[in-house]
């Protein structure tokens, strides 16, 4: 049963399916895309029509949600819920944060109705993060209680990806320590591996070979770590199906409840670029 007191929003960055936000009671404030001089809101556009531009060389920027978008958000949900949650994009790779919460501060407009979250994540990583928050909505209806559990959440969630092609993240400065100036070694493909840290995005290392082998691998030795079982967010640019056999080869998912398929969405993947793969899980408390 959906909480009726507490309501969670998030950036559309989350990269959790339609599907999935409405089952989980979430919505979404859009951020918005600029392609050839032309402003689009986030997921207005298939990903596979982002993919198909930035394999074309068009450049693609990103913007927070307008300042509307998050008090009409805000505005029609309160008349239905006594406070909202909003857990935004990590504050180090966006404004998103600081824009939502000069927002919601704004006494005049929602009164200590609105807590805005620094997930300190993105994408599959946010999404990780807003499933469990959802979560943790049944076990209390204590604010300060919440708010403690939501902090030790984000600091137990990891997030790890392949990227095919630093281009875009190098163009975008969403890439901390890129490791070769090329995607290619000779005729040999590289993949970059990635984690989040303190809400950054940093490469981990370089792999030889396909995206799928590399992310194949990194995402096993991750699930070596104490996880909590119930489920893990897994997502990618290219078409879902290309997460199967992934799936298949992986030995560490076995314990694992449930595999929450994501496509990444098209504001992530004009930074990513084509061919992104991630996972996201919780560690377990220690």
């Amino acid at each position: 049963m959906a909480n009726t007191k507490f309501k969670i929003t998030t950036d559309s960055a989350v990269d959790l399916s339609d599907k999935t936000l409405a089952k989980n009671n979430i919505e979404i404030a859009r951020l918005n895309l600029m392609i050839d001089g032309k402003s689009h809101q986030d997921r207005a556009i298939p990903v596979s029509e982002i993919v198909r531009l930035l394999n074309e060389g068009h450049i693609i920027q990103t913007s927070t949600p307008t300042p509307n978008e998050y008090n009409d958000l805000w505005g029609r949900l309160l008349d239905d819920y006594e406070h909202i949650f909003h857990f935004s994009m990590s504050s180090a790779k966006s404004s998103s944060f600081q824009l939502a919460s000069m927002l919601a501060n704004d006494e005049l407009i929602h009164p200590n109705r609105i807590t805005v979250i620094d997930s300190k994540h993105l994408a599959a990583g946010l999404g990780q993060v807003v499933l469990k928050a959802a979560g943790a909505l049944e076990e209390t209806n204590k604010i300060e209680e919440l708010i403690q559990k939501f902090n030790s959440l984000i600091e137990r969630t990891e997030m790890v990806g392949v990227l095919s092609t630093v281009k875009h993240a190098k163009e975008g400065g969403r890439l901390v320590k890129v490791m070769g100036a090329s995607d290619r070694i000779g005729l040999i493909k590289k993949a970059y591996l990635v984690q989040m840290e303190d809400g950054r995005l940093r490469n981990i290392g370089l792999g030889i070979g396909s995206a799928e082998k590399r992310a194949q691998k990194l995402f096993d030795k991750a699930l070596e770590d104490k996880i909590e079982n119930d489920f893990v967010v897994m997502g990618t640019n290219k078409p879902l199906h290309s997460l199967n056999p992934i799936i298949t080869g992986m030995t560490n998912l076995s314990e694992v409840f449930h595999v929450e398929k994501s496509e990444i969405g098209t504001a992530v993947s004009a930074h990513s670029g084509p061919g992104t793969f991630a996972l996201a899980y919780t560690r377990k408390k220690y």
